[in-house]
Formats: structure tokens, C-alpha cells, sequence
């Protein structure tokens, strides 16, 4: 936006309109710019909600811009940080579970992984605390497994049921 506003002939002025201003006040009692505001927001509403219906939607890039940062043919729209770090974590997430059988790779992105943390919260913590050891392969013979390392009496097996 501020790209295209450079080249306009004009000195601008950037100021902030507080959102839904009309909520609490009656239209006619806003200022010409709040007025502006929520007549514009009612024309995104109705111009969103067309696109949704047709499938018509505009190009995301536009051609002044200097650089566009796109993960997996999507448009970053926020922080490009958080975006790398979160399409990397879902990279290694996804070889991880893959390689040790727990999701298989064509079934990872029909999880709602975003919503966990919350389903988890609604557990027991021994329970939170058995299902992070199991998808950690800590569950069956980990706590033996790494025990085994620095202390000789104890062997690598499960200690209930002896599996290696």
C-alpha cells in the first residue's frame, strides 16, 4: 500500500480510524471519516463475500511489488519469520511422525494441529505426560533405553512386558 501511495502526486497523511465505530454510535453522529470507514467495510463485506460465491478473486501480487515471499505457492501476508519457522516445524513434524509410523505423510495435513494444545488441556497431565512419551518414543522402553546408558544394571527393555 504505501508503495503505490509514493507514487501518488500528494502529500499524504496516515491516520487510524478505530474499527466499527458505528457499533456503539449512531451513523449519523460519526465524523465524515468514521462514516468512510464503515461504508467501506460494509463494500470489503459485500465484495468478499461475491468473490467466495463466484470464485473470482483477484490476483494476491501486485506489480510494484519490490519482493513477494510465497510458501508453497501461498502469499506471506504477516511476519515472514513466523511463517518460515512454522512451515519448517511442519516439514520436520511431518518427516518425524512419517519416519517413525505415527502419522503416515498423506494423512498429516488432515489433523487440526493448531487446536492441540486446547484437546490437550482437557486431559489429565498423566495422560498429556503418557501421550507426549509416546509420540516421542520415550513410551516403551525410552526411560530404560536412555537409563541403560549410564547405569549398567539396567537393561534396554520395556519393564513391564520386556520388549526391546
Amino acid at each position: 500500500m504505501r508503495t503505490y501511495t509514493r507514487l501518488i502526486p500528494a502529500q499524504l497523511q496516515w491516520i487510524h480510524v478505530h474499527g466499527h465505530s458505528d457499533a456503539n454510535t449512531p451513523f449519523a453522529q460519526l465524523t465524515i471519516i468514521q462514516q468512510l470507514n464503515v461504508r467501506c467495510d460494509q463494500l470489503a463485506k459485500w465484495y468478499l463475500v461475491r468473490a467466495i460465491q463466484t470464485g473470482d478473486y483477484i490476483d494476491p501480487t501486485f506489480p510494484d511489488e519490490d519482493i513477494v515471499l510465497s510458501i508453497n505457492s501461498e502469499k506471506v501476508r504477516s511476519s515472514s519469520k513466523k511463517a518460515v519457522y512454522k512451515h519448517w516445524g511442519k516439514q520436520a513434524a511431518q518427516d518425524l511422525f512419517s519416519r517413525r509410523d505415527k502419522v503416515p505423510r498423506e494423512s498429516f495435513d488432515l489433523i487440526h494441529w493448531e487446536i492441540m494444545p486446547k484437546v490437550m488441556k482437557g486431559f489429565p497431565k498423566t495422560f498429556q505426560d503418557w501421550i507426549t512419551r509416546h509420540i516421542s518414543d520415550f513410551n516403551f522402553n525410552g526411560c530404560n533405553r536412555y537409563q541403560s546408558r549410564w547405569k549398567p544394571t539396567v537393561k534396554n527393555v520395556c519393564p513391564s512386558c520386556g520388549w526391546l
